[in-house]
């Protein structure tokens, strides 16, 4: 991976950013935003995945590409007591992106892993929706670059002869 991959938090080079994240058991990290939020051992509460039983389970430091499509992070318990929080418990784990915010508002999500389109050999993984008539996906897996991950956008077509690429583009 590139040297920069390791240092990606969740942006979308000129596109966007991951709002969402599935661990392997089926729960859903949300993005913390992009302000203040808390800290450990020197990384940032990037993601909350809710309630895990008396702790709260929450994505720590930066994203990096791992195999497969899936995003590796940390996963912590973070436990309170009598007003301070403290990680009780911290591990590598491979993540599902979940869903990707672009800028020009469309929200894309992971398309699964069944069968879906294909264009130019990569795979439509994420579906956002319709924009000036024409369906949006991104195309392929998320690629580490320096600042965050680059994924081709790609605008389609459905006409007589089925689906049609229009245009991709990197971002």
């Amino acid at each position: 991976a590139p040297p920069a991959a390791t240092t990606a938090v969740r942006g979308i080079a000129g596109g966007g950013e991951i709002t969402a994240l599935t661990l392997p058991d089926g729960t859903v990290c949300r993005s913390a935003g992009r302000g203040a939020t808390l800290a450990f051992e020197g990384q940032r509460l990037n993601f909350d995945c809710g309630q895990s039983g008396v702790d709260r389970l929450g994505l720590l430091g930066p994203l990096s590409p791992g195999p497969e499509g899936l995003l590796q992070t940390r996963k912590a318990e973070i436990g309170w007591n009598e007003g301070s929080s403290s990680v009780r418990k911290a591990e590598p784990i491979l993540a599902r992106p979940a869903e990707i915010a672009l800028l020009d508002g469309l929200t894309c999500r992971h398309a699964g892993r069944g069968a879906t389109l294909a264009f130019e050999g990569r795979r439509a993984s994420f579906t956002c929706g319709m924009k000036d008539g024409e369906t949006v996906a991104l195309l392929g897996d998320l690629e580490g670059v320096e600042g965050g991950f680059r994924i081709r956008r790609a605008r389609i077509a459905q006409g007589a002869q089925g689906f049609a690429l229009v245009s991709s583009e990197p971002i």
